[in-house]
């Protein structure tokens, strides 16, 4: 893997207008540059995303690479870059995010004696109309620490707070390892991410840096409640495939069934907001949230116990005809934040 100690991957698709202040982030001291690539990977786009690529290649032919291919979807772009990344580590970052430029370099320095498997950051959510920015921080940790998986799901829930597709970094080998080919054409495969790796993780390192800048509010992450209606079948694709690998991956640990089964359930809550919140079809939504809970249920009775709150907890507001509005406000609320914590 050469002198590279991590490679950032750009998926890229139509995103002239946030490309340059992604890529720009990188652009570190020339030694630091030495030791990190960024590949950036044109998923079949029809704006100026290739010639801003290009753009960056060819002025720094060493620390950017640009891949072009046919439109295939963000996880597409994930499986043909991670196969040819050449950093120990390697990191996902949205074209339409970017680094904190000043934490890059201690991260850099952090990853150079790490050997652990993955490695957790603090991130920023950063919204594009007013520019506020919101920490999600892990806590409860010892940072500089490289845990085993049974100690880590033996630390409570705050060291779970990062474990996120923005709070990730793999250790490319071990990534590899994995055999994962994410889901292509569709949306929410940054779950599969963010879970499937970890069946086989043996150690887990958390760093005290903030490294991701996560852009929310923007009209092109398409979020809106129809879109997210329109492409539940997609989330629920990705929940039975997780389901589907942790089944046949059996027998695993206590740690990795504790850890699978939280993510699965977070999974599930995301389908039911969509399904009992987000969709104008009340009656339509209220079938689909049970149809999905029961067989759920019937294919791994270990979940129902951490899913059934959730359901509860939703079909209530959803039978208080509480808005996708009202709910994000609730989101905010200190009451929102413990129910959170409490059904982890």
């Amino acid at each position: 893997m050469d002198n590279k100690i991590v490679t950032f991957i750009v998926p890229a698709y139509n995103a002239e207008r946030y490309l340059n202040k992604c890529l720009s982030s990188f652009l570190l001291s020339e030694r630091v540059r030495e030791e990190i690539e960024v590949i950036i990977v044109n998923d079949g786009s029809n704006d100026a995303t290739r010639e801003i690529g290009e753009k960056y290649s060819t002025a720094f032919p060493g620390l950017f690479i640009l891949i072009d291919k046919e439109n295939g979807g963000h996880g597409s772009a994930i499986n043909v870059a991670s196969s040819s990344a050449r950093g120990r580590y390697m990191k996902v970052v949205d074209a339409d995010d970017w680094v904190d430029t000043e934490n890059l370099e201690q991260y850099i320095s952090d990853l150079r004696q790490s050997s652990a498997d993955v490695v957790i950051t603090h991130f920023h959510t950063a919204h594009v109309v007013s520019g506020k920015k919101t920490a999600i921080k892990t806590s409860g940790v010892q940072f500089g620490k490289t845990y085993s998986m049974a100690e880590f799901m033996g630390l409570g829930k705050g060291a779970l707070s990062c474990c996120m597709f923005h709070g990730i970094t793999y250790r490319t080998a071990f990534y590899r390892s994995c055999g994962l080919l994410l889901s292509e054409k569709i949306s929410y495969e940054d779950q599969e991410y963010c879970t499937l790796p970890f069946i086989y993780i043996k150690t887990v390192l958390f760093l005290d840096l903030f490294l991701y800048e996560y852009l929310i509010g923007s009209v092109d992450q398409s979020m809106s409640d129809a879109n997210q209606v329109a492409r539940a079948w997609q989330l629920e694709h990705v929940f039975w495939k997780i389901l589907g690998e942790y089944k046949n991956s059996e027998p695993v640990s206590t740690a990795v069934s504790q850890y699978i089964l939280y993510k699965l359930a977070e999974t599930l809550q995301n389908y039911y907001v969509t399904m009992l919140i987000r969709n104008k079809d009340r009656k339509k939504g209220r079938k689909e949230a049970a149809r999905l809970r029961d067989e759920s249920a019937k294919s791994l009775p270990t979940l129902k116990p951490l899913a059934v709150f959730r359901y509860r907890l939703l079909l209530a507001m959803h039978c208080l005809h509480i808005s996708p509005g009202h709910l994000e406000t609730a989101k905010r609320s200190r009451l929102y934040t413990w129910l959170r914590m409490a059904v982890r």
